[in-house]
């Protein structure tokens, strides 16, 4: 267990943890406050359709941009998304072959979604490696009817699904762990030594 601690703090893992933490409390209350203002389109309406198009298509240019830049090995792009940016992982990876690998927490099939972005349409043309996180209590996403079903359609033999007795997430220690695991496995592991020449390089 030691090992695994000191491997975390060794790959700055806490510190990013607590960053993440950080921001998404920031974007979920600004998400409080502007959602009724915006008045963001229901997914199953032309509208919501059109927003989930453009946010996919927004990521693919996105990609074009980092294909310019010589720090980024483009070769060794993953997708992480949780809850609906999970849900909307089925979409990406299935249109965009630049992302190698999957990491899709808390993703389900939602039956109230426009035809066009309906993920049972994309999850069978998923060919890249895939793991998935899911809470066996989820009320979000269900699991014998939502979670399971989303995972049995991934087109991919190379998948993993971990699910924990929680709701709608999974421990973050174990999101971590099995996340670095997948990512060394599928991408390489990460050669520290080249990481600190880039990040002073790109200064």
């Amino acid at each position: 267990m030691s090992n695994f601690v000191d491997e975390l703090k060794r790959r700055k893992v806490f510190r990013a943890g607590i960053a993440y933490l950080l921001v998404a409390w920031v974007m979920m209350q600004i998400a409080d406050v502007l959602s009724p203002i915006l008045e963001l389109p229901d997914w199953s309406t032309v509208s919501g359709r059109d927003l989930t198009i453009r946010q996919v298509r927004e990521m693919r240019r996105t990609i074009d941009y980092l294909e310019t830049r010589s720090v980024i090995k483009i070769d060794a792009l993953a997708y992480y998304g949780h809850s609906w940016g999970g849900r909307v992982g089925a979409i990406a990876l299935a249109v965009e072959p630049r992302l190698k690998v999957g990491i899709l927490d808390q993703a389900g099939i939602n039956f109230s979604v426009h035809h066009d972005i309906d993920v049972v349409h994309f999850l069978p043309r998923v060919s890249q490696p895939v793991l998935k996180f899911n809470g066996r209590y989820d009320t979000d996403f269900r699991y014998e009817t939502s979670a399971k079903p989303f995972f049995d359609l991934i087109g991919t033999d190379e998948k993993r699904h971990v699910v924990e007795p929680t709701g709608h997430f999974v421990s973050q220690a174990v999101v971590i762990g099995e996340t670095l695991n997948w990512l060394d496995k599928y991408l390489g592991p990460v050669d520290s030594r080249a990481m600190s020449r880039v990040s002073t390089d790109d200064r």
